[in-house]
């Protein structure tokens, strides 16, 4: 099955800023997903300046912006790089910085975990929390994030 980006971001919302995240299968370079610029909206001249746009909304806590920067970096490694390459030609990335969507992800129960340790363990900023969105209380947070965990996995879940 394809995952599907706009279960993972706001694409009305990314629509409004001129940007979103095209599924192009059979692309010459190999790519399947491309973060593009909404040529309509004619906000950005071109997907260079939306790839600019979105590194430094997500630098600066966007977390809509960061969601579909981890999902690129999940599902099209490639188009990350060139994102990156981008924004640092725009002057708003360093190519050397660690990029906090391209920590290694695994599938979505492995992320839901990281979740959960990140959010017991009071690192607010790390990604795998801001992709689930803000959490206020632990045991609701839990239980949201796990809503669809494996069974199996629960008993790594465990929290305190």
């Amino acid at each position: 099955m394809k995952p599907n980006p706009q279960d993972f971001y706001d694409y009305p919302a990314a629509e409004r800023e001129g940007w979103f995240i095209s599924h192009a299968a059979g692309n010459m370079d190999g790519t399947t997903w491309r973060l593009e610029r909404d040529d309509e909206s004619a906000i950005f001249d071109g997907d260079p300046s939306a790839h600019a746009h979105v590194v430094h909304a997500a630098c600066n806590g966007d977390a809509n912006a960061m969601k579909a920067l981890i999902f690129l970096a999940h599902h099209e490694p490639r188009e990350i790089a060139e994102i990156e390459k981008h924004a640092e030609s725009a002057g708003v990335w360093d190519t050397d910085n660690e990029s906090p969507w391209s920590y290694e992800f695994g599938t979505l129960a492995q992320e839901k975990l990281a979740a959960i340790r990140a959010r017991h363990s009071g690192v607010w900023d790390h990604p795998a929390l801001v992709f689930f969105g803000p959490l206020a209380d632990f045991e609701s947070d839990v239980l949201h994030i796990l809503d669809t965990c494996p069974d199996d996995l629960r008993a790594y879940c465990c929290v305190d």
